[in-house]
């Protein structure tokens, strides 16, 4: 990855155009070419350091709440567990994390969903023997992005 492809991940975090051609956009405002810009994105997308291009939104202006669940998950276990949890839509993000809570994941519902219906399944998982929830009530800061560090040496 050299200085162009750290500019252009900055770039498309905060300010992807919502235009017919964004990437000469982009392009104009970096100084480089549109066919160059969309070359890198798509490459980025490729290795997977770009992983998705999409809106974030705000889950409670959709009517939705924010859950973030932790579980003791035995090791012989937590595949099973990731694989019951994701495949729910609602399972937005899953994690194995270090400590004694082991496998951390995040359920967005309409608020008259009922989130016992998937802890119950996942309370039912052989080899989990704690479950803790987290229900969002406030937003201080949500902010997906990161600044990419723009190094001289590439």
């Amino acid at each position: 990855m050299d200085p162009h492809d750290r500019v252009i991940l900055n770039a498309v975090q905060q300010n992807l155009p919502l235009t017919p051609r964004p990437y000469d956009v982009l392009g104009r405002e970096l100084d480089l070419p549109e066919d160059e810009v969309h070359r890198r994105v798509v490459a980025l997308r490729e290795t997977g350091t770009i992983r998705r291009l999409g809106p974030l939104f705000s889950a409670r202006k959709l009517g939705r709440r924010g859950h973030l669940v932790a579980a003791r998950v035995r090791d012989d276990a937590v595949e099973r567990v990731a694989g019951l949890l994701d495949a729910h839509d609602e399972v937005t993000h899953n994690y194995l994390r270090s400590g004694p809570l082991n496998v951390w994941f995040t359920v967005m519902l309409d608020e008259e969903d009922d989130l016992e219906r998937i802890l119950a399944e996942v309370r039912s998982c052989e080899g989990v023997s704690a479950v803790e929830t987290f229900t969002s009530l406030r937003t201080f800061k949500l902010d997906a992005s990161f600044r990419v560090g723009v190094c001289a040496d590439g």
